[in-house]
């Protein structure tokens, strides 16, 4: 049933069997492999990323880029996907070691 709920939510399951015997340098794999991923994003979804960790509300996205809310949704949904990030933190997480939020 946890399999079946996080992928139902766009998440990703390991069973604890697996992870359990998991290596750190799984996660380094994973790191090196979400940065190379970052240049799959579409320009759109990196700039929804960017805003979104900035602090920017979907509301003031929309008015910002002249798309509706709705569709700033789907854009971050996607990257989120593409990245395997679960939350705003971990957007954030991932544009500070992108380097994003020192481009102002």
């Amino acid at each position: 049933m946890h399999a079946i709920r996080a992928i139902a939510q766009g998440r990703t399951y390991l069973d604890t069997a697996i992870s359990a015997n998991a290596s750190p340098t799984g996660a380094r794999a994973r790191n090196r492999s979400r940065r190379t991923i970052a240049g799959a994003l579409s320009a759109r979804e990196t700039d929804v990323l960017k805003m979104i960790a900035l602090g920017y509300s979907m509301k003031r996205m929309a008015a910002a880029l002249e798309l509706s809310p709705g569709t700033l949704e789907t854009y971050k949904t996607r990257a989120m996907m593409k990245l395997e990030l679960e939350s705003r933190a971990d957007i954030v997480r991932f544009a500070l070691k992108q380097g994003w939020l020192n481009e102002r």
